[in-house]
């Protein structure tokens, strides 16, 4: 539009997201209670017996490949593994197929950048499948990443 000006936005660079990250999450440290009172809620909300009895362990993306979800909402979370990036995700939502509560783990760098940016464009409820290549990487990871869930 002719007189409109447009403020160009610079796009944030992954060590300037880490840092952000890792900034918001370095106070977070939970008492025992508040985890334990966070793993009851999960059980008493739990819609099938399958739920309930899946324990009290984060699950990880890796139990999620190929599943379509309704990602809801993304908790970060500070991480203290050794060279790592410092933050994690927790992905809360839905399964498609079951339509049974979920949440995971999530530390994978490319997969941090991807639900970083879909916060920040505000795309939250997402359709989204977590895919993971077939081969690994020079350092032997397993790269994985997010797709929309096929129509």
């Amino acid at each position: 539009m002719a007189g409109t000006e447009v403020e160009a936005v610079k796009p944030i660079t992954a060590r300037e997201m880490y840092e952000v990250l890792r900034d918001e999450t370095k106070q977070q440290v939970l008492e025992p209670e508040v985890v334990a009172e966070m793993i009851s809620d999960r059980i008493l909300s739990a819609p099938t017996v399958g739920a309930v009895l899946t324990g009290s362990v984060m699950a990880k993306g890796k139990d999620y490949l190929g599943v379509p979800t309704e990602v809801s909402e993304v908790r970060w979370m500070h991480s203290s593994i050794e060279g790592g990036t410092g933050v994690y995700a927790v992905v809360e939502g839905v399964r498609l197929d079951t339509g049974e509560p979920m949440q995971y783990a999530a530390g994978g760098r490319t997969c941090l950048a991807q639900l970083y940016r879909l916060g920040e464009l505000d795309a939250y409820p997402l359709q989204l499948v977590l895919r993971e290549a077939t081969r690994p990487s020079a350092r032997g990871y397993f790269a994985q990443w997010y797709e929309a869930v096929p129509s």
